[in-house]
């Protein structure tokens, strides 16, 4: 899960000053990923509100060699790994002062879950595994390919002031969410932030590293974000698309964020009349069978039913199939997207509503009317 905590979107911006309420710009999020075994079978994972409702395609965890994995091994990664700078700039000035550790290590770094720590172990109570996949991504002083900070080993977090990794897969039990085959595949996240007062500041990254652990392969395979991308107030939110750029965005209806003025349903918070736009960028998508950046590849949209009728197609999924559908910039039936002028396309609303233009298409000119939107 992202953005949330399984009740409320925690996707916080700007920081609560003392005293006042937060508001969040994402109520939620997750990962999607799909494709087809040699037989042609689909295999897919992906999760919508599973934290609030009890359903999940994924477990904490690696997977091994062979793609299985034990529920022990589950409870013990059923955790985040955080780094901060400071911790890891210590480090480095112990280690450049004289080629050696002298001081004492920060449990962050000692602990770091790098291939080989020696010291993991002594810290969490169980052993890291020995991957040809790789585990927590670090800086090699030595460049023996193992971590080991008494070497002069860091984690390594992109010089970000904080860093969060942690791993998962779609192995560990019943596909409860999509209700499919499971790939097989462990997914490993990192997520940074930096602390400075430019662009960096209002700003956060995530690197994904997805390995396939079935024994056979898996071809047309989609990897996808989705969202429910709650702008404060949930029910006047509009959507938005730059291909060029890589680039989706949600901003508001009108000058007001809330159902009726600043006031929402369900007593969520708003952003009132100070309302940001929040944009999603791929900066670098999965690699095609060339060893191209694929980018973005398409975008597309579901409408919550319960705030209205929604256009045939656009409903949110309930079988494998529709959330492979959804992957591959179709609509949930199959249905491919259209322009309004009839021209086929994979990107919903690709223009910019602050522009206008006649080639351009977004919810602000066509006056769509408001609604809950995951994308």
């Amino acid at each position: 899960d992202f953005w949330w905590d399984g009740a409320n979107g925690k996707y916080i911006w700007p920081a609560a000053e003392p005293g006042l309420p937060e508001v969040s710009a994402i109520y939620a999020g997750a990962l999607w990923a799909g494709g087809f075994d040699p037989a042609g079978n689909l295999k897919l994972s992906g999760q919508t509100y599973g934290a609030a409702n009890g359903n999940t395609d994924y477990w904490p965890g690696p997977l091994t060699d062979f793609g299985t994995i034990e529920q022990d091994d589950c409870q013990n990664w059923d955790r985040f790994f955080s780094i901060h700078s400071t911790h890891i700039n210590a480090h480095l000035a112990d280690w450049d002062d004289n080629g050696q550790i002298d001081d004492e290590v920060h449990p962050e770094v000692l602990g770091w879950p790098g291939q080989g720590n020696p010291h993991f172990a002594d810290i969490y109570g169980f052993d890291l595994p020995t991957t040809p996949g790789g585990l927590a991504p670090f800086f090699d002083e030595n460049q023996d390919g193992m971590y080991d900070p008494m070497d002069g080993d860091v984690p390594f977090i992109h010089c970000a002031d904080q860093g969060h990794w942690w791993v998962f897969n779609d192995y560990g039990g019943v596909h409860s969410t999509t209700n499919s085959t499971p790939i097989q595949m462990e997914f490993q996240m990192l997520a940074y932030a930096f602390s400075n007062t430019g662009p960096l500041n209002n700003t956060t990254f995530y690197d994904l590293k997805f390995i396939n652990r079935a024994v056979e392969t898996i071809d047309s395979l989609q990897i996808g974000i989705w969202a429910d991308p709650d702008l404060g107030c949930y029910t006047d939110d509009y959507i938005g698309s730059f291909p060029e750029e890589d680039l989706v965005f949600f901003y508001n209806e009108d000058a007001v964020d809330g159902t009726n003025g600043c006031a929402c349903d369900a007593g969520i918070n708003s952003y009132c009349e100070e309302i940001p736009v929040v944009g999603i960028k791929i900066i670098e998508g999965p690699k095609d069978e060339n060893g191209n950046p694929t980018g973005l590849a398409s975008f597309n949209y579901t409408n919550n039913g319960a705030l209205g009728i929604p256009p045939p197609g656009t409903t949110d999924p309930s079988t494998a199939l529709e959330y492979y559908n959804l992957l591959t910039g179709s609509n949930t039936d199959g249905s491919p997207q259209f322009t309004p002028d009839g021209a086929l396309t994979k990107f919903a609303f690709a223009g910019n509503p602050g522009v206008d233009d006649p080639n351009d298409y977004t919810m602000c000119d066509g006056n769509i009317p408001s609604g809950d939107r995951r994308i």
